[in-house]
């Protein structure tokens, strides 16, 4: 049975989905209120079920001059990889220019959206995003579609691949 987790990493939210057999099934969002990066990480971790995954899929961070810093995204990026460790035996590294390219984020996910194949993926993408502020539904939607590129059910522009 293949099990894949994708995640979003952040340090004080994060996406994260999972998939079975290719098949979307639930998408949680983490926070954390820890000031240190490694309480940080034990809080997400204690957030997310353990579901035996086979496989990680994580957003990969790259340094642009107009970033903050390059300490906020090396803390983001010891997120993401450490928890994909913990969930999975084996992770992938995608950075945002490999599976969403230039997109705008709203474009993005309504394509990603649109690719869910299934009545049940539509169903467990509405309750994942249930209860969750809209300022957050982003970090799901970003790891369902680090899932459905990763999967290959998706180009990088976030549109459905046809077989």
């Amino acid at each position: 049975m293949t099990r894949l987790v994708t995640i979003d990493p952040g340090v004080r939210a994060l996406g994260v989905c999972f998939f079975e057999h290719r098949v979307f099934r639930l998408g949680l969002l983490s926070r954390s209120k820890a000031r240190k990066l490694t309480d940080q990480i034990a809080e997400h971790r204690s957030n997310l079920p353990d579901i035996g995954a086979t496989h990680a899929a994580v957003e990969s961070m790259v340094y642009r001059p107009t970033d903050s810093t390059p300490q906020d995204l090396i803390n983001v990026q010891a997120v993401g990889c450490t928890l994909a460790g913990m969930l999975a035996p084996a992770v992938t590294l995608y950075p945002s220019s490999e599976w969403k390219g230039t997109t705008p984020k709203r474009i993005h996910h309504e394509r990603i959206q649109s690719a869910l194949m299934f009545p049940a993926e539509t169903e467990a993408l509405a309750d994942s995003l249930k209860g969750i502020p809209k300022a957050h539904q982003k970090e799901i939607l970003d790891a369902l579609g680090i899932g459905l590129y990763h999967l290959g059910r998706t180009t990088r522009a976030g549109t459905p691949r046809r077989r």
